[in-house]
């Protein structure tokens, strides 16, 4: 491998282990690192970081959306429905917004 190149086979493989499960074992901080990495890997030029960001983004809203319905407040650890909310209206939002206005593939996913 040559210094400055991108290892794949880790970056994919990364992306790979994170799922719903994932977020409720980590906090805010390393989850919009996390997710910040992904709205960025939605503009790549390679498909196959463009197609993970993509799941990883879906197992967050998947994640939030068991957040925000569920009945048992208190087995949310750190996770409430207003940091929820923070996260998707001023994060998410914003930086797929600004993603949807470039001429790249993201708009097409």
């Amino acid at each position: 491998m040559d210094i400055g190149s991108l290892d794949y086979d880790t970056i994919i493989g990364a992306y790979e282990k994170i799922n719903g499960e994932f977020f409720h074992t980590v906090g805010k901080e390393h989850a919009l690192i996390i997710l910040s990495q992904s709205a960025y890997d939605m503009s790549s030029e390679e498909l196959i970081f463009r197609q993970s960001a993509y799941r990883l983004l879906l197992c967050f809203v998947e994640f939030a959306s068991e957040i925000v319905e569920s009945k048992d407040k208190s087995d949310q650890g750190c996770w409430t429905e207003a940091l929820i909310q923070h996260i998707v209206t001023s994060f998410l939002l914003k930086h797929m917004g600004n993603a949807m206005n470039r001429e790249t593939s993201v708009q097409k996913v």
